[in-house]
């Protein structure tokens, strides 16, 4: 069996998805009905194997879970395929293949590259500094960010939708998605005042009942996501009229197994000042449509943290401070309407053909050891 080396499309820290090219075996796509694609999924930095990654099939509702050495196998017809690989605290990969004959592939994540300082208060009209140094040596300094007026955020809602994209071979699939939208109300004074809506699911994860043991014990774990990696959600008020409705959408999640059990979505709405805003936005014109997310920026956006031991190094980091007001909505199955009902069959089954333990995914025995960043604590504002 032969492997094959992947083309990596470089994206800077603030994207959570790229694509890579990969090519699987030599023969004619006539040669054989199905191929049995082989995997592997690492983590790109470590190289270390990502086990309980998910592997699904764009245009097609076959899917895979890599097992606890991080492999995984999929049979796929000859032809091009595009494959969506992710896993909690990782970008999101698309990889397109092209199968010939049996082969194997491997597969970097990349770690979701985002630093928030939570529970700090600021003060208004303050001026803040990030200083940083690195075990190395090297320091950085960011320029002073001045802390604005806070505006209240009034609502959030969740909307199930469908969600459509093109795959490889030009056909237009759906799947269904629930949209995370914030409304507020503009200010009194709207001149040079901006706002940067963030946001995150948080899920219920439950092992399986483990009959298998002698003493069952089952755990429940709570699992965080940011969800709008892939959306900039800015507003610039003097758009808007004083009192007028402001309403956008702040991120999106497609709706899995997260939706078993109860959800909750956080939308975290930040004032911020207009070096920010410009320079989110610029970040924002990169997200655009027609497909500008899985190609290389032309340059990297300039930031705001520089490098002080080497002052010549250009700054592309950005440290941005912002008055902040958090709203959380729940949901979960059956609650986003009819069509988006989730099927009978849970997640979590038992299956003895996979050796010990016998479930069909490593994080139904065990989901902290097996989900990156799930927790037991419940949330002091969970309902």
């Amino acid at each position: 069996m032969q492997k094959w080396d992947d083309k990596k499309i470089e994206l800077p820290d603030f994207l959570t998805s790229y694509e890579v090219d990969m090519q699987v075996g030599e023969l004619p796509a006539s040669t054989a009905a199905s191929v049995v694609v082989k995997g592997l999924v690492r983590d790109e930095q470590t190289r270390d194997p990502i086990v309980g990654a998910s592997v699904q099939v764009v245009d097609e509702t076959k899917g895979a879970t890599t097992n606890a050495l991080g492999r995984f196998t999929i049979e796929l017809a000859p032809g091009d395929h595009q494959l969506l690989v992710g896993y909690i605290g990782y970008r999101e990969t698309a990889v397109k293949l092209q199968v010939n004959q049996a082969g194997e592939v491997e597969i970097p994540l990349q770690v979701t590259a985002y630093y928030e300082l939570r529970n700090v208060k600021g003060e208004t009209g303050r001026t803040y500094t990030l200083n940083i140094k690195l075990a190395n040596g090297e320091a950085y300094q960011s320029h002073p960010q001045i802390m604005p007026e806070p505006i209240s955020l009034d609502t959030a809602e969740v909307k199930a939708e469908w969600y459509y994209t093109n795959t490889t071979a030009g056909a237009i699939v759906r799947a269904p998605f629930a949209f995370v939208y914030a409304r507020t109300t503009a200010p009194a004074v709207t001149k040079d005042r901006f706002l940067h809506w963030e946001s995150e699911a948080i899920y219920l994860f439950d092992e399986i009942f483990k009959s298998y043991e002698i003493f069952p014990v089952s755990h429940q774990c709570f699992i965080n996501n940011r969800i709008n990696d892939q959306v900039v959600a800015l507003s610039d008020l003097s758009k808007y009229s004083p009192g007028g409705v402001v309403y956008e959408n702040v991120g999106k999640r497609k709706i899995d197994q997260a939706f078993e059990k109860k959800i909750a979505f956080a939308v975290y709405q930040r004032a911020i000042n207009r070096e920010a805003y410009e320079y989110w936005n610029k970040i924002s014109k990169l997200l655009e449509a027609n497909g500008t997310i899985f190609d290389a920026p032309p340059a990297a956006v300039p930031g705001n943290v520089e490098n002080t031991t080497h002052p010549d190094l250009p700054a592309l980091g950005f440290f941005e401070v912002g008055a902040a007001d958090t709203v959380r909505v729940f949901t979960g199955n059956g609650q986003l309407g009819s069509e988006f009902l989730l099927q009978n069959t849970p997640y979590c089954q038992l299956d003895y053909s996979k050796g010990w333990p016998p479930v069909n995914h490593p994080e139904c025995d065990d989901c902290l050891t097996w989900i990156k960043g799930a927790y037991y604590e419940i949330p002091w504002w969970w309902q």
